[in-house]
């Protein structure tokens, strides 16, 4: 039996800087260590442009354009005030209760990529690799859209400090 994960990357770096400590796994690791048949890992992200050899599908939705809730939230200068506004703790929390939020961005674009919710709707399980994707992966939950739902930052060096297998 084949288990389908799909790795969510909602952050616009690469997240080829992060780190993590040896002696912690990720989930991702652990599900291809532990699972009891083959694993096929997707990926979804916003901007991740590196190489990871072992990955199915890749969906990249940066450079896609805009919607337009987007696009008008842009016009009015709210993303501009959004990047003001994390400069400060008060400025962050307003940050996260409004419609500029990263992860309601990254869900509005993968809401409006087919591709990228036909990679998800194929998945067994959804893996947030970054806060930005957390509400991609919960809504994901919730709309029963995938059986199980992580939020694991450490699945996001993989390809740097752990490998897919080559089997895969």
């Amino acid at each position: 039996m084949t288990t389908s994960v799909v790795l969510l990357f909602g952050s616009d770096v690469d997240a080829g800087h992060v780190s993590t400590l040896a002696s912690e796994r990720s989930r991702l690791q652990s599900i291809i260590e532990e699972g009891a048949g083959a694993v096929d890992v997707n990926l979804v992200s916003f901007g991740l442009d590196r190489t990871i050899p072992g990955i199915s599908t890749h969906v990249n939705l940066k450079g896609r354009s805009d919607g337009p809730v987007d696009t008008l939230l842009r016009m009015m200068g709210a993303f501009a005030l959004r990047r003001k506004f994390a400069t400060f703790p008060l400025g962050r929390l307003l940050n996260s209760m409004g419609p500029v939020d990263p992860g309601r961005v990254f869900w509005r674009a993968v809401r409006r990529n087919k591709t990228a919710l036909e990679v998800i709707r194929r998945a067994d399980i959804a893996i947030a690799a970054d806060l930005p994707a957390a509400k991609t992966a919960w809504i994901a939950l919730h709309r029963n859209l995938v059986a199980e739902a992580y939020y694991d930052h450490r699945s996001a060096s993989f390809g740097e400090t752990f490998f897919l297998p080559a089997d895969l």
